[in-house]
């Protein structure tokens, strides 16, 4: 049996990706914050498929120091090595930069950069070993197009865009059979994630561009089959996106003006 392991593998895309991954014959390990999340991920899981006894879970916070540790440590103690690593989970905090308490920003930081890090690490040592696997990292298209009060959001996901982009191609450089995806998806609309970092008075969540879960794991799924290595999820986004990179940046500043003028008052219409 093949194992996957997914942080956040409960909820929204990793849950999505789960039931694709099941239904090729992986095993799965997951990772969440509470209970209660694994609990109704799992539920989810069964209504669709029935039975799920290839899935065994682990509570763990990744904004802790030590939680990539306690995953490998977890992991390591099942028989079958983990064969594909997604770190998945993520964090984030709408608002102006000099307003979000600092605390939940560290919390951005531990989540989205070091703790992906210290999997990766973890992992990447593991399937060296084994010259076999895959990690995949979930970024997003705002580390293409930064987002004005998702700063420090839109500067994780890039730090995870180019750190897997430079994982993969060092490792094709010395002929590793090792791979490194990365993820960009558009907004995923359903998950609850625009609730969780109060986006509910924006946009983003709304418009040609916008995605679903179950698109984004079957982007994901083909680019595991084919072996690409990049993925930009979402048809209306593939689309979209080489033509708004062309667009002037007073017209792109405009475009942010207003979003924040939704979201934070009038402060924002000179």
């Amino acid at each position: 049996m093949t194992t996957a392991l997914i942080t956040g593998g409960a909820r929204g895309i990793g849950l999505a990706l789960s039931a694709k991954l099941l239904a090729e014959g992986f095993g799965l390990l997951w990772v969440d914050r509470s209970e209660e999340l694994l609990r109704a991920g799992r539920e989810q899981l069964q209504a669709s498929r029935g039975s799920v006894p290839r899935l065994q879970t682990l509570v763990c916070d990744l904004a802790e120091p030590q939680a990539a540790e306690q995953v490998f440590a977890w992991s390591q103690a099942e028989r079958e090595p983990v064969a594909l690593l997604v770190n998945n989970a993520g964090l984030g905090a709408y608002g102006l930069l000099t307003e979000i308490p600092l605390p939940r920003d560290l919390a951005v930081l531990n989540v989205n950069v070091l703790t992906l890090h210290r999997l990766t690490r973890l992992f990447l040592a593991d399937m060296q070993r084994r010259d076999a696997g895959t990690i995949v990292n979930i970024a997003s298209v705002t580390a293409i197009l930064p987002s004005p009060a998702f700063a420090l959001y839109s500067a994780t996901k890039a730090f995870v865009r180019q750190y897997t982009r430079c994982l993969d191609m060092e490792l094709r450089a010395t002929g590793s059979q090792v791979r490194a995806i990365t993820v960009c998806p558009a907004a995923v609309r359903g998950t609850g994630f625009q609730r969780e970092v109060g986006m509910e008075r924006t946009g983003f969540f709304r418009g040609p561009t916008v995605t679903t879960a179950e698109e984004v794991a079957s982007d994901i799924w083909h680019a595991l089959r084919d072996d690409r290595r990049s993925v930009l999820t979402g048809r209306g986004l593939r689309w979209l996106l080489p033509l708004v990179r062309l667009l002037p940046t007073r017209l792109m500043l405009g475009h942010y003006r207003r979003q924040l003028q939704a979201a934070f008052g009038e402060r924002f219409l000179s």
